[in-house]
Parts: C-alpha cells; structure tokens; sequence
C-alpha cells in the first residue's frame, strides 16, 4: 500500500467525503490488510452524525473564541470515555477501533486549531485481534511441585485425595496419603488473560479472574474454612456450620454461606461486593481494627485507612465473570488498566 498520505488523513478525508478515486483505492487496500482496519471502517461508518461533525470542526477555529471551543470540545469528549459502554472481552476489536476514533477526534480538533486550512496529519498503526491469553493456569502444591493445567479446560474440582478436571474427563494428579500430608495447601494461579475456577473440598466453587492467585487447604479443618486471596474471584460458598473465611490485604471476610465477589489486587483498592446472604468484613491493620456486616447489592471499600459501604454495582462487578467489560463510571486510566490486565498489554496512557 502506498504511504503517500498518512492513514489517518485518509480516514479524515474519507469521512468528509473528499476522497479521490486514487485515495480511495488507498483506502480499501489498506482495509483489505486487516479484519481489523476493516472494523474500524465499519465503526466510523456506524456514526450517522460523524461526517457532519467532521465538517463543522473546521469551522470551529474560525473567528474569535475558536481555542476556548475547542477546549470545550476536547472535555466532552474525553468524558464520553466513561459512559456506560459494555465491551465483550471476547470481541476486543470494535472496542479499539472506537478508541482510535477518540484520538483520531480529540487529535484531529488540535491540529485544525493550529492550522485550519490542513486536515491533520496523524500516523496510526493498524489493530491486530487481541485474544485472552488462557494459558499458563497452574497449581502449586506446598510441597513445590507444580501442575501445567491443561490449556482449554476451565475449572478443577477436589474429589477425595485428587483433582480432576471440571468436566470430570481426566484426573490431573492423585495424592497418596503420604504425599497429602505434605501437600497440605494448594495454590491456584492465573496468569493475565486467563479465567478458572476450582470446587473446593467442601463444594464451595470459586472463579478466579485474571492475574489471580488462590491460596487453600486440600482439606478444610474443623474449626473454619480458609482461603487466602491475591486478585479478584467470586465465591458461592458452601453452606456449613464451619466458617468460611477469605483473606486479602488487610481484610478478613467471615461467611457460613453466601455469594460475594472480592477484588484485591495489588496497588489498588480492595473491593468485597455481596450479592447474596451476609457477611462480615474485618479491616485490620497495625493495631486498628474495624468491622462492618454487608447486606445484598452492598459493598465495602477498603482503602489504607479504613472502608466505607455503598452500593454495589452489580452488573459492573460481575461483568467479568460473563466475559464482559463494563466501565461504567471508571476513568480512562482504570479502563485501559483492566484492558492491559486481561490482554496481557502493558498500557500507557
């Protein structure tokens, strides 16, 4: 393809119509590259009011009072990123064509106000389909050994002294009782992309989200069930008279049978959501010690010092479990974060 002109200059053309035979041959062979060019054609051509917009915005910059415009311009737009949008994780590409859109926009109206007779002249690299990357789930057991699950399958699940896969097709390792003696914690990890979820001992089952480690016993005792927690999970707790107890930074949850998610990874807030039953929420650090007992649709945010309780939104908290994105009421940055985290990106905004 000929790079006579830069592609996103193309695309401002295109838009407003302007194209000629040559460009537009330009144009439909750079689309013919890439499924994904082509959805970011397919998106641009989806804003009924797009052309329209990209025409007024040279207009814009004309006559006095055109720079605070188009600062005006920029804030809207920039917070139109955090509306309510659900992204399918499975189905990433529209999601960044619409973000090239946004640079494509906030971009081009900076280059109109510093040379109104030019369209601007923006280099984009063309979007490659992002896919989870499920790889890489392990299970480590207390005795160092460490397990390779099995890449396509989606959960274990405890029987007696083995593990088996969730669908029962194969068993990953059997422990003799010697060797359970020994395997007497069991770790479950995630890697960045990668969804699972385990069936406890005691039949509680747990999802794990991305970059997620769990942390729990082969066999729980008599005096409580306990799980340790480094990332973000859902719980649907098996009932019993046994206490069910999630740790994470700073934070204990005492259960006897309910569904919570937890969100704790590290360097952000810890977020513990209850949907279903109650459960009591312990912050502890140093020599400071608070508690509070969450009800359904509420949940408790732990900061360095201290919670509160709100709200739950509890279609943006379980969207992940669904396969969802939901960046309702997020920034850009916590949005991009979550992105980064699930495809294995590092992100700088």
């Amino acid at each position: 393809m000929s790079n006579n002109k830069p592609m996103a200059q193309l695309l401002m053309r295109f838009l407003q119509g302007t194209l000629t035979a040559e460009e537009e041959q330009e144009l439909r062979a750079w689309v013919a590259e890439d499924v994904a060019n082509q959805a970011i054609l397919d998106r641009l051509t989806q804003q009924d009011r797009l052309r329209e917009d990209l025409n007024a915005l040279k207009q814009l910059t004309e006559g006095p009072g055109g720079e605070a415009r188009i600062s005006r311009m920029r804030t809207t737009m920039l917070r139109q990123t955090q509306t309510e949008t659900i992204w399918s994780r499975r189905n990433l590409v529209r999601g960044m064509a619409a973000t090239t859109i946004l640079v494509l926009l906030v971009f081009g109206v900076s280059k109109f106000s510093q040379q109104p007779s030019e369209l601007p002249t923006i280099p984009i690299h063309s979007q490659v389909q992002l896919t989870p990357q499920g790889k890489g789930v392990t299970l480590r057991l207390s005795d160092g050994q460490t397990i390779d699950l099995r890449p396509g399958e989606n959960g274990i699940l405890m029987d007696k002294e083995s593990f088996a896969y969730q669908d029962g097709s194969d068993s990953i390792v059997s422990l003799k009782t010697t060797q359970s003696r020994a395997a007497t914690s069991l770790t479950l990890t995630t890697p960045n992309g990668g969804m699972y979820r385990v069936t406890l001992s005691d039949g509680t089952r747990v999802w794990l989200n991305a970059a997620t480690e769990l942390k729990y016993p082969l066999h729980f005792g008599w005096e409580e069930r306990r799980v340790e927690l480094d990332g973000e999970a859902y719980f649907e707790v098996a009932k019993s008279e046994v206490p069910f107890k999630v740790y994470s930074k700073n934070q204990e949850i005492k259960v006897l049978g309910t569904h919570f998610n937890v969100r704790s990874y590290l360097q952000e807030n810890t977020t513990t959501t209850l949907l279903e039953g109650r459960v009591q929420v312990v912050y502890r650090q140093g020599g400071t010690q608070q508690e509070a007992i969450l009800h359904p649709r509420k949940e408790a945010i732990l900061t360095r010092t201290g919670f509160s309780i709100q709200e739950a939104d509890i279609e943006k908290t379980m969207a992940w479990k669904q396969g969802d994105f939901v960046f309702r009421g997020m920034t850009a940055s916590e949005a991009l974060q979550e992105i980064g985290r699930w495809y294995n990106m590092e992100v700088v905004l």
